[in-house]
């Protein structure tokens, strides 16, 4: 990886720079441009419909509980990925993640769940609290797509909901999205990102209710 991206160091900085949108970030030193770090946040326009939302009879009693999000090592890093062509990868020199996309996608889907309020309660897996069903998730990509300009975010995860009491697969299913940046910038890029994730978490939300509620 490296070595790729030392060959192609050129058009690696022309995206930097485009993305970064150069005359505004922060700098250290005589010039040195610094990292600028993004938070990944739900910008759904459902996130804060749980009143309107009907909590389904036979879920009402269950205790769900999120595992780790799993992810490769690549999308592991908190700087923020790229792809040019289909099937390549790199990450952006000066634009990052407050915190690793799969850590943070937990703490979004535990939110979303809980404001939706189907559920008694929604907790993590580590937070020593005896639930009913298990989710676990794994991100399997979350980069900019700039192969055309000013590019999209997309972003997929895989989902499966478990019985914790038998470790029976209840349910499993793929759920991919994708958001056009309105312009050429960080900012922008980071906005399209958290639509995106936003959409992946309506339909998570509603299959996962219609699946919890149809075990008998």
């Amino acid at each position: 990886m490296m070595r790729s991206l030392v060959f192609r160091l050129p058009m690696v900085l022309t995206l930097t720079a485009a993305l970064l949108g150069l005359p505004g970030c922060g700098s250290i030193g005589a010039g040195t441009p610094s990292i600028i770090w993004y938070l990944l946040d739900d910008m759904s326009t459902q996130a804060s419909a749980s009143a309107s939302t009907t909590r389904p009879e036979s879920i009402r009693q269950t205790v769900l509980m999120i595992g780790s999000v799993g992810a490769s090592a690549f999308d592991e890093s908190q700087m923020i990925s790229y792809g040019r062509s289909r099937g390549t990868r790199a990450h952006y020199q000066l634009a990052g993640w407050t915190e690793k996309p799969s850590r943070r996608l937990g703490i979004l889907v535990e939110r979303r769940l809980e404001a939706r309020g189907a559920f008694a309660a929604v907790v993590q897996s580590t937070a020593g609290v005896r639930g009913q069903m298990l989710l676990n998730l794994r991100l399997e990509y979350l980069y900019h797509d700039v192969s055309t300009e000013p590019g999209l975010a997309r972003a997929a995860i895989v989902a499966e909901l478990v019985s914790w009491s038998d470790h029976r697969l209840l349910g499993r299913r793929v759920f991919a999205a994708e958001s056009p940046a309105q312009s050429q910038n960080a900012q922008a890029a980071v906005d399209a990102f958290g639509r995106a994730v936003g959409v992946l978490l309506d339909d998570l939300s509603d299959w996962l209710e219609q699946t919890a509620a149809s075990v008998r």
